[in-house]
Protein backbone atom coordinates (compact mmCIF):
# COMPACT_ATOMS: atom_id res chain seq x y z
CA UNK A 1 0.00 0.00 0.00
CA UNK A 2 1.03 3.61 -0.83
CA UNK A 3 1.06 5.49 3.19
CA UNK A 4 -1.25 7.76 2.46
CA UNK A 5 -3.48 6.63 -0.15
CA UNK A 6 -5.59 3.93 0.41
CA UNK A 7 -6.93 3.37 -3.12
CA UNK A 8 -3.33 2.85 -4.79
CA UNK A 9 -2.05 -0.85 -4.77
CA UNK A 10 1.42 -1.62 -5.93
CA UNK A 11 2.64 -5.24 -7.24
CA UNK A 12 6.61 -5.75 -7.49
CA UNK A 13 7.49 -5.28 -11.22
CA UNK A 14 9.77 -7.44 -13.64
CA UNK A 15 13.04 -6.77 -11.94
CA UNK A 16 13.18 -5.87 -8.28
CA UNK A 17 13.80 -2.23 -7.91
CA UNK A 18 13.69 1.26 -6.45
CA UNK A 19 10.54 3.02 -7.37
CA UNK A 20 12.73 5.81 -9.54
CA UNK A 21 14.46 2.62 -11.11
CA UNK A 22 10.91 1.68 -12.99
CA UNK A 23 10.55 2.02 -16.68
CA UNK A 24 6.53 1.26 -17.10
CA UNK A 25 3.70 1.86 -14.51
CA UNK A 26 0.09 0.22 -15.47
CA UNK A 27 -2.80 1.92 -14.01
CA UNK A 28 -6.05 -0.44 -13.85
CA UNK A 29 -9.14 1.12 -12.45
CA UNK A 30 -12.95 1.93 -12.63
CA UNK A 31 -13.38 5.02 -14.89
CA UNK A 32 -14.78 7.27 -12.04
CA UNK A 33 -10.99 6.63 -10.51
CA UNK A 34 -9.65 8.18 -13.24
CA UNK A 35 -11.45 11.75 -12.63
CA UNK A 36 -9.15 11.96 -9.32
CA UNK A 37 -7.37 14.90 -10.10
CA UNK A 38 -4.24 14.11 -7.46
CA UNK A 39 -3.99 10.24 -9.10
CA UNK A 40 -0.93 11.55 -11.59
CA UNK A 41 0.94 13.64 -9.61
CA UNK A 42 1.10 11.10 -6.63
CA UNK A 43 2.23 8.17 -9.20
CA UNK A 44 4.49 10.62 -10.69
CA UNK A 45 5.88 11.29 -7.28
CA UNK A 46 6.78 7.73 -6.79
CA UNK A 47 7.84 7.16 -9.99
CA UNK A 48 9.44 10.02 -11.53
CA UNK A 49 11.07 8.48 -14.88
CA UNK A 50 8.23 5.88 -15.76
CA UNK A 51 5.43 6.05 -18.86
CA UNK A 52 2.16 5.98 -16.67
CA UNK A 53 -0.53 3.97 -18.51
CA UNK A 54 -3.73 2.43 -17.88
CA UNK A 55 -7.35 2.42 -18.47
CA UNK A 56 -10.77 1.69 -17.39
CA UNK A 57 -11.79 -1.40 -17.29
CA UNK A 58 -14.58 -4.05 -15.95
CA UNK A 59 -13.27 -5.17 -12.95
CA UNK A 60 -9.35 -5.48 -12.15
CA UNK A 61 -7.34 -8.80 -12.05
CA UNK A 62 -4.96 -9.18 -8.97
CA UNK A 63 -3.27 -12.57 -7.77
CA UNK A 64 -6.08 -13.20 -5.54
CA UNK A 65 -9.28 -12.96 -8.40
CA UNK A 66 -10.77 -10.28 -9.30
CA UNK A 67 -12.83 -7.10 -7.66
CA UNK A 68 -13.91 -3.46 -8.49
CA UNK A 69 -12.52 -1.33 -5.73
CA UNK A 70 -9.45 0.58 -5.71
CA UNK A 71 -6.27 1.48 -8.36
CA UNK A 72 -4.33 -1.32 -8.53
CA UNK A 73 -0.52 -0.82 -10.01
CA UNK A 74 1.57 -2.61 -11.49
CA UNK A 75 5.34 -1.02 -11.71
CA UNK A 76 7.86 -2.39 -14.55
CA UNK A 77 12.03 -2.30 -15.03
CA UNK A 78 13.82 -3.94 -17.22
CA UNK A 79 17.71 -4.05 -16.55
CA UNK A 80 19.05 -4.50 -20.48
CA UNK A 81 15.35 -3.50 -22.43
CA UNK A 82 13.88 -0.41 -23.28
CA UNK A 83 10.70 1.17 -23.99
CA UNK A 84 9.09 3.70 -26.29
CA UNK A 85 5.49 5.20 -25.43
CA UNK A 86 3.02 6.59 -28.09
CA UNK A 87 -0.73 8.02 -27.69
CA UNK A 88 -3.04 9.33 -30.20
CA UNK A 89 -6.75 10.30 -30.26
CA UNK A 90 -9.10 8.44 -32.32
CA UNK A 91 -11.03 10.80 -34.31
CA UNK A 92 -14.14 8.32 -35.25
CA UNK A 93 -14.22 4.69 -35.89
CA UNK A 94 -13.25 4.93 -39.29
CA UNK A 95 -10.32 6.03 -38.70
CA UNK A 96 -9.32 3.03 -36.70
CA UNK A 97 -7.19 1.27 -39.38
CA UNK A 98 -5.38 4.83 -39.84
CA UNK A 99 -4.42 5.02 -36.10
CA UNK A 100 -3.35 1.19 -36.14
CA UNK A 101 -0.83 2.64 -39.07
CA UNK A 102 0.52 5.22 -36.96
CA UNK A 103 0.77 3.48 -33.85
CA UNK A 104 2.83 0.80 -36.27
CA UNK A 105 4.90 3.12 -37.87
CA UNK A 106 5.99 5.32 -35.15
CA UNK A 107 6.99 2.04 -32.90
CA UNK A 108 8.93 0.60 -35.41
CA UNK A 109 11.28 3.10 -36.04
CA UNK A 110 13.68 1.52 -33.58
CA UNK A 111 15.82 -2.10 -34.09
CA UNK A 112 15.15 -5.27 -32.46
CA UNK A 113 11.31 -4.25 -31.54
CA UNK A 114 10.02 -7.63 -30.05
CA UNK A 115 6.75 -6.04 -29.10
CA UNK A 116 3.51 -3.92 -28.46
CA UNK A 117 1.42 -3.59 -25.26
CA UNK A 118 -1.63 -1.66 -26.57
CA UNK A 119 -4.39 -0.28 -24.54
CA UNK A 120 -7.40 1.57 -26.52
CA UNK A 121 -10.86 2.87 -25.85
CA UNK A 122 -13.35 -0.03 -26.00
CA UNK A 123 -16.07 2.16 -27.43
CA UNK A 124 -14.73 4.36 -30.25
CA UNK A 125 -12.05 2.49 -31.65
CA UNK A 126 -12.77 -0.57 -34.31
CA UNK A 127 -10.07 -3.44 -32.68
CA UNK A 128 -9.59 -5.26 -35.67
CA UNK A 129 -9.17 -2.72 -37.92
CA UNK A 130 -6.80 -1.01 -35.47
CA UNK A 131 -5.10 -4.35 -35.43
CA UNK A 132 -5.06 -4.82 -38.89
CA UNK A 133 -3.44 -1.40 -39.57
CA UNK A 134 -0.46 -2.31 -37.30
CA UNK A 135 -0.47 -5.37 -39.25
CA UNK A 136 0.37 -3.48 -42.16
CA UNK A 137 3.52 -2.30 -40.83
CA UNK A 138 4.64 -4.46 -38.27
CA UNK A 139 3.37 -8.10 -39.43
CA UNK A 140 6.03 -9.80 -37.06
CA UNK A 141 5.37 -8.03 -33.60
CA UNK A 142 4.22 -9.83 -30.75
CA UNK A 143 0.65 -7.95 -29.92
CA UNK A 144 -1.08 -7.66 -26.44
CA UNK A 145 -2.99 -5.34 -24.32
CA UNK A 146 -6.73 -5.06 -24.30
CA UNK A 147 -9.94 -2.48 -24.91
CA UNK A 148 -10.77 -0.22 -21.58
CA UNK A 149 -14.02 -1.41 -20.16
CA UNK A 150 -16.90 0.58 -18.69
CA UNK A 151 -17.77 -1.59 -15.50
CA UNK A 152 -21.31 -3.21 -17.19
CA UNK A 153 -22.57 -0.08 -18.31
CA UNK A 154 -21.12 0.44 -21.99
CA UNK A 155 -21.57 4.38 -21.63
CA UNK A 156 -17.63 5.82 -21.76
CA UNK A 157 -14.04 4.24 -21.30
CA UNK A 158 -10.96 5.94 -20.32
CA UNK A 159 -7.38 5.54 -21.70
CA UNK A 160 -4.46 7.39 -19.34
CA UNK A 161 -0.97 8.13 -20.91
CA UNK A 162 0.73 10.25 -18.06
CA UNK A 163 -0.92 13.22 -17.42
CA UNK A 164 -3.73 12.83 -20.09
CA UNK A 165 -7.08 10.44 -19.63
CA UNK A 166 -10.33 10.71 -21.81
CA UNK A 167 -11.99 8.38 -23.85
CA UNK A 168 -11.47 7.94 -27.90
CA UNK A 169 -7.50 7.51 -27.41
CA UNK A 170 -5.34 4.18 -27.87
CA UNK A 171 -2.12 4.20 -26.25
CA UNK A 172 1.05 1.79 -26.93
CA UNK A 173 4.58 0.89 -25.83
CA UNK A 174 7.10 -0.74 -27.79
CA UNK A 175 9.29 -3.51 -26.05
CA UNK A 176 12.76 -2.85 -27.90
CA UNK A 177 16.21 -5.63 -27.22
CA UNK A 178 17.65 -8.63 -28.14
CA UNK A 179 17.28 -9.64 -24.17
CA UNK A 180 13.79 -8.17 -24.19
CA UNK A 181 11.28 -11.35 -23.90
CA UNK A 182 7.59 -11.21 -24.89
CA UNK A 183 5.14 -14.25 -25.25
CA UNK A 184 1.22 -14.39 -25.67
CA UNK A 185 -1.16 -17.19 -25.03
CA UNK A 186 -4.61 -17.42 -25.07
CA UNK A 187 -7.66 -19.93 -24.01
CA UNK A 188 -11.43 -19.62 -24.91
CA UNK A 189 -12.76 -22.74 -23.79
CA UNK A 190 -16.06 -22.02 -25.99
CA UNK A 191 -17.91 -24.83 -27.40
CA UNK A 192 -19.86 -24.45 -31.18
CA UNK A 193 -23.31 -25.50 -30.92
CA UNK A 194 -26.03 -25.79 -33.07
CA UNK A 195 -25.67 -26.11 -37.28
CA UNK A 196 -23.32 -23.40 -38.64
CA UNK A 197 -24.70 -20.68 -40.43
CA UNK A 198 -23.10 -18.50 -43.35
CA UNK A 199 -22.62 -14.75 -43.19
CA UNK A 200 -24.08 -13.57 -46.41
CA UNK A 201 -24.21 -9.81 -45.61
CA UNK A 202 -21.51 -8.04 -43.18
CA UNK A 203 -19.44 -5.09 -43.15
CA UNK A 204 -16.60 -4.77 -40.90
CA UNK A 205 -18.31 -6.02 -37.42
CA UNK A 206 -21.85 -5.21 -38.58
CA UNK A 207 -23.41 -8.51 -39.67
CA UNK A 208 -27.04 -8.18 -41.51
CA UNK A 209 -27.83 -11.68 -42.68
CA UNK A 210 -27.06 -15.26 -42.02
CA UNK A 211 -28.29 -17.81 -44.64
CA UNK A 212 -29.78 -14.63 -46.11
CA UNK A 213 -32.31 -14.13 -43.28
CA UNK A 214 -31.61 -10.93 -41.00
CA UNK A 215 -29.29 -11.91 -38.76
CA UNK A 216 -31.05 -10.95 -35.49
CA UNK A 217 -33.79 -12.75 -36.36
CA UNK A 218 -32.21 -16.03 -36.14
CA UNK A 219 -30.39 -15.18 -33.17
CA UNK A 220 -33.78 -14.19 -31.60
CA UNK A 221 -34.77 -17.86 -32.29
CA UNK A 222 -31.66 -19.18 -30.91
CA UNK A 223 -31.88 -17.71 -27.53
CA UNK A 224 -35.65 -17.25 -26.58
CA UNK A 225 -38.00 -14.49 -25.51
CA UNK A 226 -36.66 -14.15 -22.15
CA UNK A 227 -32.83 -13.01 -23.50
CA UNK A 228 -34.29 -11.41 -26.65
CA UNK A 229 -36.02 -8.59 -24.72
CA UNK A 230 -32.80 -8.39 -22.52
CA UNK A 231 -30.69 -7.37 -25.64
CA UNK A 232 -27.54 -6.30 -26.26
CA UNK A 233 -26.77 -7.02 -23.02
CA UNK A 234 -27.77 -10.78 -22.97
CA UNK A 235 -25.89 -11.13 -26.08
CA UNK A 236 -22.52 -11.27 -23.90
CA UNK A 237 -23.81 -14.62 -22.54
CA UNK A 238 -24.12 -16.36 -26.69
CA UNK A 239 -21.40 -14.73 -28.66
CA UNK A 240 -20.74 -15.95 -31.77
CA UNK A 241 -17.95 -18.47 -33.05
CA UNK A 242 -16.33 -18.28 -36.39
CA UNK A 243 -15.19 -21.30 -37.05
CA UNK A 244 -12.44 -22.54 -39.39
CA UNK A 245 -12.94 -25.02 -42.18
CA UNK A 246 -12.66 -27.97 -40.33
CA UNK A 247 -15.58 -26.89 -37.95
CA UNK A 248 -13.43 -25.74 -34.95
CA UNK A 249 -13.44 -21.91 -33.58
CA UNK A 250 -11.42 -19.73 -35.01
CA UNK A 251 -12.49 -16.51 -33.17
CA UNK A 252 -14.97 -15.26 -30.81
CA UNK A 253 -17.24 -12.46 -31.14
CA UNK A 254 -19.57 -10.56 -28.63
CA UNK A 255 -22.43 -8.84 -29.06
CA UNK A 256 -22.57 -5.09 -28.97
CA UNK A 257 -25.50 -3.72 -30.57
CA UNK A 258 -28.42 -4.57 -32.35
CA UNK A 259 -30.56 -2.56 -34.66
CA UNK A 260 -34.23 -3.68 -34.81
CA UNK A 261 -35.14 -2.05 -38.15
CA UNK A 262 -32.93 -3.61 -40.26
CA UNK A 263 -32.31 -6.83 -38.26
CA UNK A 264 -28.76 -5.93 -38.00
CA UNK A 265 -26.22 -7.13 -35.68
CA UNK A 266 -22.74 -5.28 -34.60
CA UNK A 267 -19.96 -7.05 -32.85
CA UNK A 268 -16.88 -6.38 -30.72
CA UNK A 269 -14.84 -7.22 -33.96
CA UNK A 270 -15.03 -7.88 -37.52
CA UNK A 271 -16.80 -10.74 -39.25
CA UNK A 272 -15.99 -11.20 -42.65
CA UNK A 273 -18.82 -12.23 -45.20
CA UNK A 274 -18.97 -15.68 -46.10
CA UNK A 275 -17.59 -16.69 -42.63
CA UNK A 276 -19.09 -19.86 -41.09
CA UNK A 277 -20.22 -18.87 -37.90
CA UNK A 278 -22.28 -21.15 -35.14
CA UNK A 279 -23.39 -19.66 -31.44
CA UNK A 280 -21.28 -20.78 -28.94
CA UNK A 281 -22.01 -21.73 -25.32
CA UNK A 282 -19.46 -22.30 -22.45
CA UNK A 283 -19.83 -26.00 -20.69
CA UNK A 284 -19.23 -27.03 -17.28
CA UNK A 285 -16.24 -25.70 -16.15
CA UNK A 286 -14.63 -25.13 -19.83
CA UNK A 287 -13.73 -21.65 -19.17
CA UNK A 288 -11.64 -21.79 -16.31
CA UNK A 289 -9.92 -24.49 -17.39
CA UNK A 290 -9.26 -23.01 -20.95
CA UNK A 291 -7.47 -20.43 -18.81
CA UNK A 292 -5.42 -22.34 -16.92
CA UNK A 293 -4.17 -24.30 -19.99
CA UNK A 294 -3.08 -20.96 -21.72
CA UNK A 295 -0.88 -20.23 -18.77
CA UNK A 296 0.67 -24.04 -18.91
CA UNK A 297 1.78 -23.32 -22.77
CA UNK A 298 3.29 -19.85 -21.67
CA UNK A 299 5.10 -21.49 -18.67
CA UNK A 300 6.80 -24.35 -20.46
CA UNK A 301 9.20 -22.39 -22.05
CA UNK A 302 11.23 -21.50 -19.21
CA UNK A 303 14.12 -19.10 -20.80
CA UNK A 304 13.12 -15.89 -18.50
CA UNK A 305 16.09 -14.92 -16.44
CA UNK A 306 15.10 -13.92 -13.21
CA UNK A 307 11.56 -11.93 -12.19
CA UNK A 308 9.15 -11.88 -14.40
CA UNK A 309 5.19 -10.10 -15.42
CA UNK A 310 2.10 -11.61 -16.87
CA UNK A 311 -0.63 -8.99 -18.17
CA UNK A 312 -4.35 -10.55 -17.84
CA UNK A 313 -6.62 -9.40 -20.05
CA UNK A 314 -10.25 -10.87 -20.14
CA UNK A 315 -13.63 -10.16 -21.36
CA UNK A 316 -16.51 -8.80 -19.25
CA UNK A 317 -18.79 -11.45 -21.36
CA UNK A 318 -16.81 -14.03 -19.62
CA UNK A 319 -17.04 -12.65 -16.33
CA UNK A 320 -21.18 -12.60 -16.49
CA UNK A 321 -21.24 -15.80 -17.34
CA UNK A 322 -18.69 -17.08 -14.46
CA UNK A 323 -20.41 -15.02 -12.08
CA UNK A 324 -18.98 -16.28 -8.51
CA UNK A 325 -16.54 -18.60 -10.65
CA UNK A 326 -14.69 -15.88 -12.13
CA UNK A 327 -12.20 -15.86 -9.40
CA UNK A 328 -10.81 -19.06 -10.52
CA UNK A 329 -10.58 -18.25 -13.92
CA UNK A 330 -7.83 -16.10 -12.55
CA UNK A 331 -6.64 -18.40 -9.99
CA UNK A 332 -6.32 -21.08 -12.72
CA UNK A 333 -3.92 -18.37 -14.42
CA UNK A 334 -1.98 -17.99 -11.30
CA UNK A 335 -1.62 -21.90 -10.58
CA UNK A 336 -0.05 -22.50 -13.81
CA UNK A 337 2.44 -19.67 -13.97
CA UNK A 338 5.87 -19.85 -12.94
CA UNK A 339 6.21 -19.07 -8.93
CA UNK A 340 8.42 -16.05 -9.56
CA UNK A 341 5.75 -14.48 -12.06
CA UNK A 342 3.46 -11.58 -11.01
CA UNK A 343 0.12 -10.91 -12.08
CA UNK A 344 -2.22 -7.80 -13.24
CA UNK A 345 -4.80 -7.16 -15.80
CA UNK A 346 -8.61 -6.35 -16.52
CA UNK A 347 -11.52 -7.63 -17.78
CA UNK A 348 -12.02 -5.74 -20.75
CA UNK A 349 -13.99 -5.02 -24.21
CA UNK A 350 -11.66 -6.85 -26.28
CA UNK A 351 -8.38 -8.32 -26.05
CA UNK A 352 -5.57 -7.64 -28.20
CA UNK A 353 -3.50 -10.63 -28.28
CA UNK A 354 -1.27 -12.37 -31.37
CA UNK A 355 -0.17 -15.87 -31.22
CA UNK A 356 2.31 -17.53 -33.52
CA UNK A 357 0.59 -18.78 -37.20
CA UNK A 358 -2.59 -16.46 -36.22
CA UNK A 359 -1.35 -12.69 -36.77
CA UNK A 360 -4.58 -11.71 -38.39
CA UNK A 361 -6.45 -12.89 -35.31
CA UNK A 362 -5.34 -10.02 -32.94
CA UNK A 363 -8.48 -8.75 -31.75
CA UNK A 364 -10.19 -11.42 -29.62
CA UNK A 365 -13.42 -11.32 -27.61
CA UNK A 366 -14.92 -13.54 -24.73
CA UNK A 367 -11.02 -14.93 -24.54
CA UNK A 368 -8.46 -14.98 -21.33
CA UNK A 369 -5.54 -13.89 -23.01
CA UNK A 370 -1.83 -13.18 -21.47
CA UNK A 371 1.35 -11.71 -21.96
CA UNK A 372 4.43 -12.80 -20.47
CA UNK A 373 7.25 -10.15 -19.94
CA UNK A 374 10.77 -10.57 -18.68
CA UNK A 375 14.20 -10.10 -20.24
CA UNK A 376 16.68 -13.82 -20.89
CA UNK A 377 20.05 -14.65 -20.05
CA UNK A 378 21.46 -14.55 -23.58
CA UNK A 379 20.61 -12.31 -26.37
CA UNK A 380 18.12 -13.39 -29.25
CA UNK A 381 19.91 -13.19 -32.39
CA UNK A 382 17.31 -14.69 -34.44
Amino acid sequence: MMPGNPLLWSLPGVIKSKNEDADLVLVFAQRKQFTRKKLYDVLRKRYPHAEIIGCSTSGQINPRGVDDSGIHIAALHWRKSRIKALSLAVPSMEASYSVGVSVASTLSELPHLKGMLILGDGLKLNGSEFVRGIRSVAPDAVLTGGLAGDGFDFKESVVMHNDTVGSGRVVAIGIYGEYAYVKTGYGAGWKPYGPPKIVTRSKKNVVYTLNDEKALFFYKMYIGEKHASNLPGSGLYVPFAVLNEDGSIKVIRTVASVNEADGSMTFFGDIEQGSKIAFARAIDDSLVESAGEAAAGLASDTIVDGDEFTLCVSCVGRRLVLEDNTRNEVLSVARNLPSAARISGFYSYGEICSVENDADEGLHNQTMTLARFGETALPDRG
